[in-house]
């Protein structure tokens, strides 16, 4: 059976949330969580610098000039980025639905 052409595969669907996300994104959405520093904090930029540096494996001082110049930061590392959201984010939502072995709801 032909698909139409608003219908997108099975593969797309799965591709879907692990788009690109731009560094800034990135940290303004996983600092604050992680670190509980908001943007505007004097600790911000050099959290969200240690933590992508943390998760992508690049030194702080590489990170560091992608976080002054978005432009420079590589595709692969905005895709490797945007996995990484998608799968906090899911391990987020599976927190709140399922209680922790350690903390189960009464």
């Amino acid at each position: 059976m032909a698909r139409s052409p608003k219908e997108p595969d099975d593969i797309e669907q799965w591709l879907a949330p692990l788009s690109p996300i731009e560094l800034a994104q990135f940290c303004r959405r996983w600092t604050p969580l992680i670190y509980n520093v908001k943007p505007g904090n004097p600790k911000y930029a050099i959290l969200s610098i240690r933590l992508v540096a943390k998760i992508t494996l690049k030194r702080e001082k590489t990170v560091k000039n992608w976080f002054y110049s978005s432009q420079k930061v590589p595709d692969d590392i905005k895709k490797y980025l945007g996995a990484v959201d998608a799968l906090w984010r899911i391990s987020l939502t599976i927190n709140k639905i399922v209680p922790s072995p350690g903390n189960p709801e009464e």
